[in-house]
């Protein structure tokens, strides 16, 4: 016996989808150019697909270490050396 094949609505604007539409996962991921573990994870265990699941989060990086010198920059080169 195989698995149960699961379906998900779509609810979204995109024009590259037909709303209201039944989609697989993997009919999904191909029409969006996504993988289909970036949308498993978004979705979770929803039935239905919005336009937030295919909203890139943006990723916020830190700036550190971030040196007033140039002399603060070289200590700190030479202090990150193995001994």
């Amino acid at each position: 016996m195989g698995r149960k094949i699961r379906y998900y609505r779509n609810e979204t604007t995109d024009p590259r989808l037909v709303r209201g539409e039944l989609y697989t996962m993997h009919e999904l991921a191909r029409r969006v150019k996504q993988s289909p573990t970036t949308i498993r994870s978004r979705v979770g265990t929803g039935d239905t697909v919005t336009d937030e699941h295919f909203i890139s989060k943006k990723v916020t990086r830190s700036i550190w270490p971030v040196f007033e010198t140039e002399i603060q920059e070289k200590s700190s080169q030479w202090l990150r050396r193995k001994l």
